[in-house]
């Protein structure tokens, strides 16, 4: 079986997958809403509370790719809240009154990482999952076996995708400029670079010049100092200033994860990028 029936397969199971999940039973009447401190645990705590829960997230992303705060005063009512930490919950209080109850993952989150690799990480997220399982549950005991079979569906998923990640990835070179993916990629098997100072000083280069008649020759002289690699991977507010065409360079914007987004989904569609260019640079 060559890779492009490799993608097509997991593409319909992934459509059988996201079908079930619409169609599966609730344990409880109604939904509850739960508030979520941050776009990527709103993520997660999303796909584990299914259809028993309406996932409201205290922060968004602007158009600059950049994380703020919803202004409390925009929001409905809020009695229960999850956050990954004591700290987070204190940088929230102008949101919070004795009536919330709250739950915590982490009394202090054990992780000088950011969300973004966290949440990126296939040997991380189940540990993770696991929390906020018990947290859902705690504030609704009555749907525990239902966020149970959510989070042991999760890691099935998980599993299945990076299982795929390997079978189309494994060997490539992957220069990682996100900041973010990298635990993902070496679950694929890739090769993992994080770059030198002249790769980054030339991505700051294209950044800052990518306007008018510079823009081409910047992308060319990066590209340049890419050679390396087969795929250079860059945060989401670069490729926004950056204003990438698609599929012209060998480079993937990497998107955030936000409330709404199925993460498993979102790690499908990163192989899948990167597949896709190293296809076309094959081609």
């Amino acid at each position: 079986m060559d890779l492009l029936r490799i993608v097509k397969a997991w593409t319909t199971v992934f459509a059988v997958a996201l079908a079930l999940c619409v169609f599966h039973g609730a344990s409880s009447e109604a939904a509850w809403t739960l508030a979520v401190t941050n776009q990527w645990l709103a993520s997660l705590a999303g796909f584990i509370g299914g259809v028993n829960v309406d996932i409201v997230c205290l922060s968004g992303w602007n158009s600059e790719g950049k994380t703020v705060r919803l202004r409390a005063k925009d929001l409905g009512p809020i009695d229960r809240v999850m956050a990954m930490d004591r700290e987070e919950v204190d940088s929230f209080k102008a949101y919070l009154n004795d009536k919330v109850s709250v739950r915590v993952l982490y009394r202090d989150f054990p992780s000088s990482e950011g969300f973004g690799e966290v949440f990126s990480d296939p040997g991380t997220l189940p540990f993770v999952g696991q929390r906020v399982l018990v947290a859902m549950a705690d504030l609704d005991p009555d749907g525990y076996e239902y966020y149970q079979r959510r989070l042991a569906e999760f890691q099935s998923r998980l599993d299945s995708t990076v299982s795929m990640g390997r079978r189309l990835l494994s060997g490539a070179r992957i220069l990682d400029l996100s900041g973010s993916q990298g635990e993902l990629f070496r679950a694929a098997g890739c090769s993992v670079f994080d770059g030198d100072d002249k790769v980054r000083a030339s991505v700051d280069l294209a950044i800052s010049s990518a306007k008018g008649s510079e823009r081409e020759k910047v992308l060319k002289e990066l590209l340049n100092s890419t050679i390396a690699y087969d795929v250079v991977l860059l945060d989401y507010q670069s490729g926004l200033k950056l204003s990438l065409p698609s599929g012209k360079y060998p480079i993937v914007v990497v998107h955030p994860l936000d409330v709404g987004l199925d993460p498993i989904t979102v790690i499908y569609d990163r192989y899948l990028a990167v597949w896709n260019v190293l296809r076309n640079t094959a081609g």
